[in-house]
C-alpha cells in the first residue's frame, strides 16, 4: 500500500469511515507509517460523530473534544459533524469524580463561552453541571465554539436545552462570537427528532437562518414554536438562507419565524403532519397551517422562488377522511406573482377551492408562466372531474401562456383511466410529459405524531433534501 497513489489512498479511508461510521479504522491506518499518518490524518478529522446511545458522551470523545479546543489548526479540518443525544444523564455529578485536567478545561471553556458576566453565573452552573455529568449535548456544544471551518451539520436529539445557547448567542454575535462572523463555511444543516421522540422544537433551528454562509435548512418531525417572526433580536443582515425542506411539521403555522428571517428564498418545500381540523391538539388558530396565510408570508420571496413543494404527510390526511370533509381547506390562492417560479408540488385542495367556496377561477388564472413542472397530490374521487378538466384547459392554453411547462404529474387515490384518455392526448400533441401514479403512503409517518405514539417506530430517519 505504501506505493498507492495518494489519491487511491483518500478513496480508501474514505471507504473505510463510511463502512464502519467511525474513526476507528482511519485511526488505525494513520499509526502504520509516516506516509499513512500524514493522508489519513488529514481525513481523520475531516468528518467527527459524536454518535451513542447511552446518556453519558465516552471519555474517549470527550478527550477529541478537549484536543480540538486545544488545537485550532485540527479544529479546521473539520468540514462535517454528526451529533446525536438522548436526554442528558440525571446522575449527580461533583468536580472529584473527574480528571483535574478535565475540570480545568471545562472551567476554562465556560470562561471563554459566558466570560465575567455575572447575570450568567446560573446558566454558567448548569452549563458545569451538565459537563461534567459528561452531558453529550453539552460537549458537542462546547464543540461548536471551536469549529470555525465547519461546512455541514447533522444534528439528531431527543431533547434539547442547552445546544440553543449557543447557536443564539452565535445568531446574535455574543461572546464567544463577537469578535468574527460565526461558521463562515457553514453551508448545510440537517436535523430530525432522535430516538422515542416524535419532534424536534423549530426554534432551535433559527439561529442557522442569520449565520453568515447557510444556504439549506433540512429537518425532520419539527414542531413550530408559537414565537412571533423575528422574535430572535438580531442586528445584522446575514440571512442567507436559500433553501427550506421540513418533512413532517406539526403545530405549523408555515414556519413564519423562518420565513421572516430570509431574504432571498428559492426553495421552500414543507409536509404539514397535523391537520387544522383535529380537535385533539386543541390548537388556537394562529398555530394552525392556513395556507392564504402561508402565502402572504411567501410574497417577499416573489421574484427569487423556484420550488414550492406543499404536501401532507399521513397523519393529515387520516383526519380529512375520518371528518367526511366536513370542514374545507383554504386554498392557496394565485401563485401568478411568484414569477420565477420552475416547479410546484401541491396537494389538490390547496390548488382548487373547495365545493363550498364560491371561487372558480381557472387553474390557468393562477399558475405563473415561469412554470415548468407542475405536481398535484391527494386527488381523491370526487376531485378527480373537475381536476383533469382544469388539467385540460391548463394544457390548451400551454403554447401561449406557459411555453415551458414540460412536465405534469398527478398522483391520485384511483385511477380513472378513461377520464384521462383526452388528457393524455392533448399533453401527447403538446409535448408535455405526463405522468400519472397512484398516491403512495408512507405507513412509518403514522409513527411521527404523539397521538399515535403507542406505535413502534421502525424505519430509518430520513431528512429531505430539496
Amino acid at each position: 500500500m505504501e506505493r498507492l497513489p495518494t489519491e487511491l489512498l483518500y478513496y480508501i479511508g474514505h471507504y473505510s469511515r463510511e463502512e464502519s461510521y467511525s474513526s476507528r479504522n482511519l485511526w488505525a491506518l494513520s499509526l502504520c507509517s509516516r506516509r499513512f499518518h500524514d493522508v489519513f490524518n488529514t481525513l481523520l478529522y475531516s468528518e467527527i460523530r459524536i454518535d451513542h446511545d447511552g446518556d453519558r458522551i465516552p471519555l474517549h470523545d470527550v478527550n477529541l473534544i478537549i484536543r480540538l479546543w486545544h488545537n485550532a489548526q485540527l479544529a479546521r479540518r473539520v468540514h462535517r459533524l454528526h451529533i446525536r443525544w438522548q436526554e442528558c444523564g440525571r446522575s449527580e455529578s461533583s468536580e472529584s469524580e473527574e480528571e483535574p485536567q478535565t475540570v480545568a478545561f471545562i472551567d476554562t471553556a465556560l470562561d471563554e463561552i459566558f466570560g465575567s458576566d455575572a447575570s450568567l453565573d446560573r446558566t454558567r452552573d448548569e452549563w458545569k453541571h451538565h459537563l461534567l455529568a459528561r452531558c453529550p449535548e453539552a460537549w458537542a456544544g462546547v464543540l461548536l465554539v471551536r469549529l470555525s471551518h465547519l461546512r455541514r451539520l447533522v444534528v439528531g436529539y431527543e431533547q434539547s436545552d442547552l445546544l440553543a445557547d449557543i447557536l443564539r448567542k452565535a445568531a446574535q454575535r455574543q461572546q464567544p462570537f463577537h469578535r468574527t462572523p460565526p461558521f463562515p463555511h457553514l453551508v448545510e444543516v440537517n436535523a430530525y427528532a432522535q430516538g422515542r421522540l416524535y419532534w424536534i422544537d423549530s426554534d432551535i433551528l433559527t439561529s442557522f437562518f442569520y449565520f453568515p454562509a447557510v444556504r439549506r435548512v433540512n429537518a425532520f418531525a419539527v414542531a413550530e414554536t408559537s414565537a412571533a417572526p423575528g422574535s430572535l433580536a438580531v442586528h445584522h443582515e446575514s440571512r442567507p438562507v436559500q433553501s427550506i425542506a421540513i418533512a413532517n411539521v406539526i403545530y405549523c403555522r408555515g414556519m413564519l419565524d423562518w420565513l421572516a428571517a430570509s431574504v432571498g428564498l428559492e426553495h421552500v418545500a414543507l409536509k404539514i403532519a397535523v391537520h387544522p381540523a383535529d380537535n385533539y391538539w386543541n390548537l388556537p388558530p394562529t398555530r394552525r397551517f392556513h395556507a392564504p396565510r402561508f402565502r402572504q408570508a411567501l410574497l417577499p420571496f416573489a421574484e427569487t422562488l423556484r420550488l414550492l413543494c406543499l404536501e401532507a404527510a399521513c397523519s393529515y390526511k387520516l383526519v380529512w377522511w375520518d371528518n367526511d370533509r366536513d370542514q374545507d381547506e383554504a386554498a392557496f390562492g394565485s401563485f401568478r406573482e411568484f414569477v420565477n417560479l420552475r416547479k410546484l408540488i401541491v396537494r389538490c385542495p390547496f390548488l382548487l377551492p373547495q365545493s363550498s367556496t364560491n371561487d372558480e377561477t381557472p387553474l390557468p388564472d393562477i399558475l405563473p408562466a415561469s412554470l415548468e413542472s407542475l405536481g398535484i397530490t391527494d386527488i381523491e374521487d370526487f376531485d378527480y372531474p373537475n381536476l383533469v378538466a382544469e388539467v385540460l384547459r391548463l394544457v390548451r392554453h400551454g403554447p401561449n401562456l406557459f411555453a415551458r411547462l414540460n412536465q405534469i404529474q398527478l398522483y391520485v387515490i384511483h385511477i380513472d383511466e378513461d377520464a384521462l384518455a383526452g388528457l393524455r392526448t392533448e399533453c401527447e400533441s403538446a409535448g408535455i410529459d405526463l405522468k400519472v401514479e397512484k398516491q403512495q403512503e408512507e405507513p412509518w409517518e403514522y409513527h411521527l405524531v404523539s397521538a399515535m405514539a403507542a406505535l413502534p417506530i421502525d424505519t430509518d430517519v430520513y431528512i429531505p433534501v430539496v
